[in-house]
């Protein structure tokens, strides 16, 4: 609480040295929640979708920017029946103001996160294949697990800004060339052959490369030939394969499904077939071919600050 006080004041101090150019007064009269309000107001572009946002009656709100004006003797908001514009004044307040409040509000954040329940929003970001197949068992219990919590995950194959776009975390495949994050491997996308029993029993046993050609196979169309030839690391070095394509695909999912339900051979990576072929409904075939992967690695920004519950969500990752 000692924390909270301090970090109160500290912002309250601030923003009224910070104002004290509008009045002659050295510390104006200032309502912090009236503020808070003006500042709202000035975010959402106006009365109504400010009350929206704050789930307050619009005349609540225009009734808090009229009595912060009366404290501070000033005009803030140049306002008609359809437009509103910050005069000087207004404009000067909301660029000090705003830096305060938001390190009040982290404040208020940080000394909850020391307490209790994890609390708030996660935000992450994956491919929509790789990153949302390994993500898809962890989100439901983390957040049954902890109800005060939600998570944002945002499934893209472009490259997210972290700091820039608001992301807390990351799953990335490939060397990183950024320093400002921090990276945890998860492990290594090598990928391999692999058949479903059913498949193997129409079909006869695979022992070398030549049984592959006029196979239907299943293949992931990222970081891998989308055409009919695939590189295979064996025995003999890189050998080219002809393949036929009968499933191409984007989504580990779909991928995986198809290769269990016997449409074709799979290349897949390693680490995301253990669990079927622990089960039986996946066999790895010919063993000694593979196709080099990428390392994958959960990122996030390098911050003097981590919130408790990305944190714990890190971790819950990590332990995958």
């Amino acid at each position: 609480m000692d924390l909270f006080l301090h970090c109160s004041v500290f912002c309250y101090i601030e923003v009224c040295n910070n104002i004290s150019l509008l009045k002659s007064e050295r510390t104006p009269n200032m309502n912090l929640h009236h503020l808070s309000l003006f500042t709202q107001v000035v975010l959402d572009g106006g009365f109504t979708s400010a009350a929206k946002s704050l789930h307050l009656p619009k005349s609540a709100v225009s009734t808090a920017i009229a009595r912060l004006e009366a404290d501070l003797g000033v005009r803030l908001l140049n306002r008609t029946s359809r437009t509103m514009s910050l005069t000087e004044e207004g404009a000067a307040l909301f660029a000090h103001a705003s830096p305060a409040l938001d390190a009040l509000k982290e404040s208020e954040q940080v000394i909850s996160e020391m307490r209790g329940a994890l609390r708030g929003r996660i935000r992450i970001t994956a491919s929509a294949g790789l990153g949302a197949y390994m993500l898809e068992p962890i989100i439901s219990k983390f957040l049954i697990d902890n109800p005060e919590t939600s998570i944002d995950a945002v499934f893209t194959m472009r490259k997210v800004d972290l700091v820039g776009e608001g992301f807390d975390l990351a799953i990335r495949a490939g060397e990183l060339a950024n320093d400002d994050l921090i990276a945890k491997k998860l492990g290594h996308g090598e990928a391999g052959l692999y058949a479903s029993p059913r498949f193997l029993e129409k079909r006869g046993p695979l022992n070398d490369l030549s049984d592959l050609n006029k196979i239907d196979f299943v293949i992931l169309s990222f970081g891998q030939n989308q055409g009919s030839t695939v590189s295979l690391q064996g025995p003999q070095g890189v050998e080219q394969v002809s393949v036929r394509p009968r499933v191409l695909c984007d989504h580990y999912p779909v991928a995986v499904r198809a290769v269990a339900d016997g449409v074709g051979i799979g290349i897949l990576p390693d680490m995301l077939c253990q669990a079927e072929v622990a089960s039986g409904q996946l066999v790895r075939v010919l063993p000694s071919y593979s196709i080099p992967g990428k390392p994958i690695y959960l990122v996030y920004p390098r911050s003097r600050y981590v919130p408790r519950r990305v944190l714990a969500f890190r971790d819950a990752i990590l332990a995958r």
